[in-house]
């Protein structure tokens, strides 16, 4: 358990900053593998054997999920944590870590409520598809059908276009100083419009993939003229009410939660509480608390055909081509990736003080929940350490070869990795990474693989990043998390 001490003082583990941003993940339109499809699914058969679930947990398993538990707690890799562990929706654990309030030292246990971040969005895709479902919309339909005065210009936009980030809107929440100095703000939906809707499209709709707050924030906009209701009370009636997720809520600041979780974020001197935010602005794309327990309940719910039928769950987890041939991993709400050859469909979700994971391995009926009270990559660490639990993978072997001056040389320069221009630099005669806005982190040198040069981010040994090389010099960088992949040419 977390000693209770005034002033916290954590193992320095930074922000994943490749992956982590407000309300979520930002992906990049260079996909590692095709669509979530019956091929791609019968493909691993032969890679596994069967595609069946486990029977039964890897002895153990329990014992180890616990140890696994106590440890992200003790090592300060997060202050609380929420854990559920499930195969075929029976718990191997489910339980929680450390402080849900630190200042109280009011532990967490797995009905405690934490901000999701945009683990909302499926939530948010599986609302429009019920009333595509209905027939009060049509996925094709303009956006100007339901919000007559958001100016597209001579861009078409639809709403499958939002749903799956291949609208062109500028992110909101990735607008710098605009956003930034007036996140504290109660904005109305005007007011938030007026962030990015004069903004030029990023590209054309349909054309590429950038991930984008925005289009889920107008898709909660659509949800509300469609329906006449506002947003959250809307869910609440749609899903979480029927449901019975009694953890579930729109997360707004001033209603008292039952159990509701503090959120915190580290820094020089330890942790300290997150900087604030009104909740009125991650809205559709990141507004949601659950628990461990909701959530369980809410992934098997909507894969077993009570939230939407099987046709539009099949589009959550189908990720379409782009018209040039790109395969993409985004659905809609819903992400296909894999993890050391295992398939799986996830979201994640960041947000001031809290990151959330919810995953689910087809091949073993595997829901992972991983929910923590601290911004940083313990939420993503604390589900792929499950994973090779559960699922019999080694761990990996991290190395830390040296570099000379002029070997570190080769990698410097910016790369264009469109949601997030990425810097390499030299600090000391450590090679560093760091994100556009986001703090540094010290890269580990792995060697030669595959023709490029592989590093670890030392802040998350999880996230691979791999330069490639031409007459001695890196012209382009890929990094791979979470069984996804984010690429940039280097631009100087």
């Amino acid at each position: 358990m977390i000693p209770a001490t005034r002033h916290l003082r954590l193992a320095r583990t930074g922000i994943a900053a490749i992956l982590l941003f407000a309300f979520g993940p930002a992906l990049t339109d260079v996909p590692i593998s095709s669509g979530w499809t019956d091929a791609w699914i019968d493909g691993w058969v032969g890679h596994s054997g069967a595609l069946h679930a486990l029977q039964a947990p890897p002895p153990g398993a329990p014992q180890a999920l616990d140890s696994l538990g106590r440890a992200m707690v003790d090592s300060g890799r997060s202050v609380g944590l929420g854990l559920g562990v499930f195969l075929a929706g029976e718990p191997v654990l489910s339980e929680g870590f450390g402080w849900a309030d630190l200042e109280h030292q009011v532990p967490v246990t797995d009905s405690t409520v934490f901000r999701i971040g945009s683990v909302t969005k499926q939530f948010t895709a599986a609302a429009i598809l019920r009333l595509a479902e209905e027939g009060a919309l049509s996925l094709d339909d303009e956006i100007t059908r339901f919000l007559p005065g958001y100016p597209t210009g001579d861009h078409p936009i639809t709403v499958r276009r939002l749903l799956n980030h291949t609208a062109g809107i500028p992110n909101y929440t990735a607008l710098g100083a605009s956003w930034l100095s007036g996140i504290t703000l109660d904005r109305s939906h005007d007011e938030m419009l007026a962030l990015f809707q004069d903004e030029p499209l990023d590209f054309e709709p349909g054309q590429r993939f950038a991930y984008s707050n925005s289009g889920y924030y107008l898709l909660g906009m659509v949800i509300e003229e469609v329906t006449g209701r506002p947003y959250d009370e809307f869910m609440e009636e749609a899903f979480f009410e029927p449901l019975g997720l009694r953890d579930t809520s729109y997360c707004w600041e001033r209603p008292i939660l039952a159990r509701r979780a503090r959120g915190y974020q580290a820094d020089a001197d330890g942790v300290r509480n997150a900087d604030p935010l009104s909740m009125t602005q991650p809205f559709a794309a990141g507004a949601l608390c659950s628990s461990v327990r909701d959530l369980a309940v809410w992934e098997r719910a909507l894969r077993s055909g009570q939230v939407v039928g099987p046709d539009s769950y099949r589009r959550m987890t189908t990720p379409e081509g782009l018209p040039d041939g790109t395969p993409m991993q985004y659905g809609f709400g819903l992400v296909q990736g894999e993890f050391e050859g295992h398939p799986k469909v996830e979201h994640g979700g960041g947000i001031n003080g809290f990151n959330a994971l919810l995953t689910h391995y087809p091949e073993a009926d595997l829901t992972i929940v991983s929910l923590v009270n601290l911004n940083g990559p313990a939420a993503n660490q604390t589900a792929e350490a499950v994973a090779r639990i559960m699922l019999g993978i080694d761990e990996d072997a991290v190395v830390d070869l040296p570099l000379t001056a002029d070997q570190r040389a080769r990698y410097v320069g910016h790369y264009a990795i469109e949601i997030l221009p990425t810097r390499i630099f030299e600090e000391g005669e450590q090679l560093m990474a760091q994100g556009e806005g986001q703090p540094p982190f010290r890269l580990l040198f792995q060697g030669e693989v595959d023709g490029g040069h592989e590093f670890r981010a030392e802040v998350d040994p999880a996230i691979r990043l791999v330069f490639e090389m031409e007459e001695g010099r890196a012209v382009a960088l890929s990094v791979h998390q979470a069984g996804m992949q984010f690429r940039g040419v280097r631009e100087r």
